[in-house]
């Protein structure tokens, strides 16, 4: 339990270093990701103590009142919705554009949408170099783009952001990545809300999203931690109680939790050894989003089989394709390429970094990530969460951007993987085995 609230109180640090303070965000992760080293390498010694297979009634009674209080949030956070029209965070203010665009027929992916008031502000330079310059005044500009959110007039649209009619291939990319840089799967679920005109509805999904994660997370940690059910419901309370979570993804709209949701799945389906689910499960989360969706991709390796590699392929083509035939050029510079265009970001480490460097340690941790993955999928390690846990503090520390609502990418799997390596301890002496080699496979 000490172990689990150690890392939960130091990556609450994030909350007070955040915008500015890449260097020192960047340190943080690096503390995790050294505990996450020995956690892994140095076993925790057996405890004397029996077995504890129920829950003792402090901790029901600690896990109702998070479960309440996320509850209360979720109802504040609609009701502020509700009364003022408005949805906290840029995410889900862009997917409701984009599904209001997709209501009227138009392709919230395509060239020349304009649905991300976010990129639209920070390549305004960019566009302006290339002759893209909004055909209004400055002055009018914030009024403008207020207008828009409430109309999405195509007429002023094409104003703020005008398209030639025979653009470059630069021109274009500008022209293309300013519509949704989300997953088909978030537009379809949040568009059957749309006739209802209730914006407060992508609040909803979020919290849905958010307590669907909690409860396969708990059917997870009760499969691992079956032999001592305190530190499992005590797991459980940390992931209830986690402000990175809570805030971002119950009080605000920030998307990843879709894909962590059916990431979660993919785990629990894997741990049950059903091949088919396990690749729906990784399809759907990379359809919500790219990251962290496809960090849950080389689960379907360890099947040893390519049969849910096709599954996972067909699916995403699925997802996929009808946006590709609609406009390819727009999808591959929303979905595909804004991830490279977007640079750095002032809270990450390398805002504060040269190029050359920055190049040097990406190549160094994503080595790492592949090492960590690969020893997994030979079975020479079998801890499949501090696998998760190392792979995801990896990849928040290679990607350029590294907001808060990144964090349970890795927090999450942190805590379970605490979990994991105490699960049977008591009688082994060892962390128990998550691989489920031995089980036998099912579609």
């Amino acid at each position: 339990m000490l172990v689990i609230a150690g890392f939960q109180l130091w990556l609450a640090l994030l909350w007070f270093v955040y915008w500015g303070h890449g260097i020192a965000r960047g340190l943080i992760v690096l503390v995790v990701m050294a505990s996450l080293l020995l956690l892994r390498v140095i076993p925790p010694r057996p405890a004397d103590e029996p077995e504890q297979r129920h829950i003792p009634r402090i901790l029901r009674w600690a896990i109702a009142l998070a479960l309440l209080l996320n509850i209360i949030l979720m109802i504040d956070t609609s009701q502020h919705a509700l009364r003022t029209g408005k949805i906290p965070m840029d995410e889900g203010q862009t997917t409701w554009r984009a599904v209001r665009m997709l209501a009227h027929g138009e392709n919230p992916y395509g060239t020349g949408a304009l649905t991300d008031f976010v990129a639209f502000k920070k390549r305004e330079v960019i566009r302006e170099k290339i002759g893209m310059a909004p055909n209004v005044p400055v002055e009018a500009r914030s009024g403008a783009l207020a207008n828009y959110d409430q109309t999405l007039d195509p007429a002023l649209r094409k104003s703020l952001l005008p398209v030639p009619s025979s653009p470059t291939e630069v021109q274009r990319r500008e022209a293309s990545v300013i519509g949704y840089k989300y997953g088909p799967v978030i537009l379809i679920a949040t568009v059957l809300f749309e006739p209802f005109g209730i914006s407060a509805a992508v609040l909803w999904l979020n919290a849905a999203a958010c307590f669907g994660l909690f409860a396969v997370l708990w059917r997870i940690i009760r499969r691992i931690g079956a032999s001592d059910m305190a530190v499992a419901a005590f797991a459980m309370l940390a992931l209830l109680l986690d402000r990175h979570v809570t805030r971002d993804y119950i009080s605000r709209s920030g998307t990843d939790v879709y894909s962590l949701f059916f990431g979660a799945l993919a785990v629990l389906a894997y741990m049950k050894q059903r091949q088919t689910w396990t690749a729906i499960a990784v399809a759907l989360s990379v359809g919500c989003k790219i990251f962290p969706g496809f960090g849950f991709f080389p689960l379907l390796f360890a099947f040893r089989s390519t049969r849910p590699v096709f599954i996972f392929a067909g699916v995403l083509m699925a997802l996929y394709l009808p946006w590709m035939i609609w406009d390819a050029h727009g999808l591959f510079y929303n979905e595909f390429d804004w991830p490279l265009l977007m640079g750095s970001t002032r809270s990450s480490w390398q805002q504060s970094a040269t190029a050359p460097l920055v190049f040097a340690a990406r190549l160094l941790l994503l080595a790492g990530l592949a090492v960590v993955w690969i020893r997994f999928l030979l079975r020479r390690d079998d801890r499949l969460f501090w696998c998760l846990a190392m792979s995801n503090t990896l990849l928040l520390l290679a990607g350029a951007t590294f907001s808060n609502n990144y964090v349970p990418w890795a927090s999450i799997w942190i805590v379970i993987s605490v979990v994991e390596a105490f699960a049977y301890v008591r009688q082994t002496g060892r962390a128990a085995p998550t691989t489920f080699a031995a089980s036998p496979v099912s579609p």
